[in-house]
């Protein structure tokens, strides 16, 4: 949990240092900086956060919620209306998107091959299920590793 809470340290510190800057800063570029701030922090370790308890999530994403109120200035708004209005997901759909590309591009293109090794398509018997895209999943004896 140490690293876990040193990396919610360093991401308020640069929001802070964000907060300073923003004034000179046209929306467009304050968006693509917090995003790039922001994004590459929770994008970092989307494998482990998925299926991560809710609380774990509620804290990355008030982060993410603060930086959007920083670039759009309105801290009267939701958090909702405001991630809307930057075409940001919340962290859990963001999580689930970026690894679900991620499985996409791995099946398409075979890259990277340590991944690919991985992945292999769900092979079911004669159903109507057949059709689908779905992924044999690997069954293990912990719960973190399941993940």
């Amino acid at each position: 949990m140490g690293a876990y809470q040193a990396c919610l340290s360093v991401m308020f510190y640069h929001i802070r240092a964000f907060r300073h800057i923003r004034a000179v800063l046209d929306k467009s570029a304050a968006a693509d900086i917090a995003a790039a701030l922001v994004s590459s922090r929770l994008d970092y370790a989307n494998s482990v956060l998925y299926g991560s308890p809710s609380r774990c999530l509620t804290r990355l994403q008030r982060i993410k919620n603060s930086v959007a109120r920083i670039v759009l200035q309105q801290p009267s708004l939701s958090s909702r209306d405001i991630l809307q209005q930057l075409h940001w997901l919340p962290v859990k759909w963001r999580i689930q998107f970026k690894l679900a590309s991620l499985a996409y591009k791995v099946l398409h293109t075979g890259t990277p091959s340590y991944l690919s090794e991985r992945l292999h398509p769900y092979v079911p018997r004669t159903l109507r299920s057949s059709s689908s895209a779905n992924l044999h999943i690997y069954r293990t004896n912990v719960h973190f590793g399941s993940r």
